[in-house]
């Protein structure tokens, strides 16, 4: 009796078009990015276009033929209004993932006027403008596969349990490595121009890719620190992950901290990012978060060698902002003393960090 070859399940990552209005919904928008980054799954959206713009409908249209999934994320504002249609480019990406039988999930905030008035600006956080139109998208939305939020972690939590049912369908194709793929099922072609603007991306990632010192200063206990940390190109997903440590000017570890890119802007050679991590020094046990934003310069090499940015850290449980800007990004050129500060003791980290602060302060 021969006996019966079973295939392994090839683990495949969905591509989920993250679509929503953008300035009211900035942190909403990072948390779900994250959300599907840690489901293990691909996030596409806003960050690769500009909203509004009508010459990269098409190529928008084209993101949303490819991804697996569409995913909405309703505030209580309508958004940008295309002048043709007199829709807003939300509403318009949603009817047309409708019409191309795209499976459709969406997030929607509970309480539009609880949240505005959280915020204190109601101008930003509800629709002034056209509500009647938004209504009506609303009314068109909630008629379908709908959770509602309150906050970050719900829009966090219903993402992760609906891919994970998304995952189970034989009928949503996904990505897997080429060394993966089992048979001649492959997903939908990728347009040369969407495989140009993929490629832009990567190389840019590569040319961030390394080790960094990064110095900074803002309104914290520590007014002056210096941060090791490391850029590293994600394949599937065509972003960047970092990690990182960070120092005082005497050379004592005060927190450490993990990021990924939510938006990558290679004409301005930018990164925005969404970081979280811990700093004793400030809160024992407390779990800090933020976005910021990295800007790269001085090509040689084909790398980036520096640059600046700033962020903004956060601490949930006080609810208190601080505001740090970095005033310098440096990358590491020496072999040893990157691998000093991964694999060296904490004597010989002091030292590398003690110079390297006085040599940049």
């Amino acid at each position: 009796m021969t006996p019966t070859a079973i295939k392994k399940a090839v683990p495949k990552r969905l591509q989920v078009f993250v679509s929503s209005t953008y300035l009211d919904l900035i942190e909403e928008r990072q948390a779900a990015v994250q959300a599907i980054l840690e489901a293990k799954h691909i996030p596409a959206g806003m960050e690769l276009f500009t909203a509004g713009d009508q010459s990269q409908w098409e190529v928008i249209k084209q993101w949303i033929d490819n991804s697996d999934v569409y995913l909405l994320i309703l505030g209580g504002r309508y958004g940008s209004i295309d002048k043709e249609t007199g829709k807003s480019y939300t509403h318009l990406e949603y009817e047309y993932a409708l019409e191309k039988s795209i499976p459709v999930f969406s997030c929607v905030l509970r309480d539009p006027d609880k949240r505005a008035m959280e915020k204190g600006d109601i101008n930003k956080y509800l629709e002034r403008e056209n509500p009647a139109q938004y209504k009506e998208f609303k009314n068109l939305v909630t008629s379908k596969m709908v959770r509602f939020w309150e906050n970050s972690e719900e829009i966090k939590t219903s993402i992760i349990l609906t891919l994970n049912d998304f995952e189970k369908r034989n009928n949503l194709i996904g990505w897997v490595r080429s060394n993966q793929q089992i048979g001649t099922r492959t997903r939908f072609p990728i347009t040369q121009e969407i495989q140009t603007q993929r490629d832009i991306i990567t190389e840019f990632c590569q040319k961030v890719a390394g080790a960094w010192w990064q110095i900074f200063r803002g309104d914290s206990p520590h007014k002056e620190s210096i941060c090791y940390f490391t850029i590293k190109p994600e394949e599937i997903t065509n972003t960047v992950y970092m990690n990182g440590q960070s120092f005082d000017s005497s050379g004592e570890e005060i927190g450490w901290w993990k990021s990924i890119a939510t938006r990558i802007r290679v004409p301005e050679r930018e990164i925005l990012f969404l970081w979280e991590g811990k700093n004793p020094n400030i809160k024992i046990g407390a779990q800090f978060h933020g976005s910021g934003k990295m800007e790269f310069s001085d090509e040689s090499d084909s790398k980036f060698q520096r640059g600046n940015g700033s962020y903004t850290d956060i601490c949930p449980s006080e609810q208190e902002i601080i505001y740090y800007k970095a005033i310098n990004l440096h990358r590491i050129k020496e072999q040893d003393e990157s691998n000093t500060m991964e694999k060296g003791t904490k004597e010989e980290r002091l030292q590398i960090i003690k110079r390297i602060t006085a040599q940049y302060q």
